[in-house]
């Protein structure tokens, strides 16, 4: 169906649970052959293979060791990747590392409408976000260590809020969602820091250059603009207007 359509390019998300069931340890073949037998069909169709190593499904023995409030995580995530681009790497040249990790920290871990379902505070999901950053510059590190020639990248979803009126508390409503919806989510990846006036919980020596290597690539999952204007509500810099 692809090929009678006249794609030239497939991006597909891999599953690690299917891969390393525990999470680390023991690797399930099946699950790898399952994707080099996708690799091999879309090659055989022209069609070039744009695996995605992380798209939310975090093995649920990760999960029961801290998931991604837990640093180690990254460390399993990087091992995870190294199997995957040992099995796919002969015959795949593009990965993205992390799909939209926006969703997989606000949905998961602050409004917990996605799993593990938690409700942490603004401060303690960054320190989360910040282990899934790690991910990314490790599993990068590993793949470029097998394979120099491989081009990889990050899948980010940033929400564009625009100011609802030119008022003063309206702009500034607008740069502080800024912040939190576009630079929380860019500015380690291609600036090597955190937004100004952000303080990221368990941030060592080094972090912020592995989290910063240069990218090959970029997706982009833009799903719409947004307005927000300044809060009513006394705490709070912006609310969304739709």
């Amino acid at each position: 169906w692809m090929a009678r359509l006249g794609l030239d390019a497939y991006r597909f998300s891999i599953a690690w649970p299917r891969i390393l069931p525990e999470g680390s340890g023991p690797i399930n073949a099946e699950g790898l052959d399952f994707y080099s037998r996708l690799v091999d069909k879309l090659l055989e169709q022209n069609i070039q293979p744009w695996p995605t190593l992380y798209h939310w499904d975090l093995p649920l023995a990760l999960e029961e060791r801290g998931g991604w409030e837990s640093r180690d995580t990254a460390e399993r995530f990087a091992d995870y990747a190294e199997i995957v681009v040992s099995k796919l790497g002969d015959r795949v040249q593009n990965w993205f590392t992390l799909n939209e990790p926006w969703s997989a920290i606000v949905l998961g871990y602050q409004t917990g409408q996605h799993a593990p379902g938690k409700t942490l505070s603004t401060q303690e999901a960054l320190g989360v976000s910040h282990n899934l950053f790690l991910a990314h510059g490790q599993a990068l590190e590993r793949i470029r260590s097998l394979r120099k020639e491989h081009k990889v990248g990050i899948v980010l979803n940033p929400w564009i809020p625009l100011p609802l009126t030119r008022a003063e508390e309206d702009l500034e409503a607008a740069r502080k969602a800024w912040n939190e919806q576009v630079a929380w989510w860019f500015d380690p990846v291609f600036a090597g820091k955190y937004p100004d006036q952000t303080t990221v919980p368990g941030i060592r020596e080094g972090d912020m250059d592995l989290i910063s290597q240069p990218l090959d690539h970029l997706g982009l999952n833009m799903y719409f603009p947004g307005f927000v204007r300044a809060s009513k509500s006394e705490g709070s810099g912006y609310e969304d207007y739709g």
